[in-house]
């Protein structure tokens, strides 16, 4: 009697599928103008446009006297506008370096510029300036100032941030003093993809 031995082979097949990815990026850059913003002129903001650089040259803001404020100082992109593709705005973060002649100056207000205009939530801590050079940051990563900012108005270039500080005490004549400002935006893009290999023993 014939017998006949039946075998059968195991394939494995690969496939390559892709998969949608939504990784996070960063671009950083310093404002491209610097501007008096205006406010109750206790303390004008006088060479606004040295912000626009990190080289120890300031804008300084001499407020007269204690209990007043100084103007709003606004560091816009300008030139130096944001080029984001399409898609999500994840988080802001602002970075000045900043001191003040006298302890008594204190920051009092930190806000998004869109559009021009200061709008968002105030992102001061109302903490005191030292009378050296110190470098803060406001916002982060995952935060958009209780805001859902556009990439159109990120990229524009009335896009920024405005300071003011004030005089708690001491003396008149008390200055605070900006070197620059510089603003980080993580976005999401719209698209992107990243492949994964779907193993199949047949």
């Amino acid at each position: 009697m014939n017998k006949r031995i039946l075998f059968t082979a195991g394939f494995i097949l690969t496939a390559t599928v892709a998969i949608v990815a939504y990784s996070a990026v960063t671009t950083q850059t310093l404002v491209g103008t610097g501007a008096d913003g205006g406010g109750d002129d206790e303390g004008p903001w006088l060479n606004a446009s040295n912000i626009t650089a990190d080289d120890g040259v300031p804008s300084t803001s001499t407020i007269d006297g204690a209990g007043e404020d100084s103007n709003f100082l606004h560091g816009t992109m300008g030139g130096n506008q944001f080029t984001i593709p399409a898609g999500t705005i994840d988080g802001i973060e602002f970075e000045y370096e900043v001191k003040a002649d006298d302890t008594d100056v204190t920051e009092k207000a930190i806000y998004l510029i869109i559009g021009g205009s200061r709008v968002g939530s105030n992102k001061s801590t109302n903490t005191a300036y030292t009378t050296g050079y110190v470098v803060r940051n406001r916002g982060g990563v995952a935060d958009t100032w209780g805001l859902t900012p556009s990439v159109a108005q990120v990229n524009a270039t009335n896009f920024g941030v405005a300071v003011q500080c004030f005089d708690d005490g001491g003396g008149r004549g008390d200055k605070a003093s900006i070197d620059y400002m510089k603003i980080t935006v993580t976005y999401t893009p719209s698209g992107g993809s990243a492949t994964n290999q779907v193993r199949m023993i047949l």
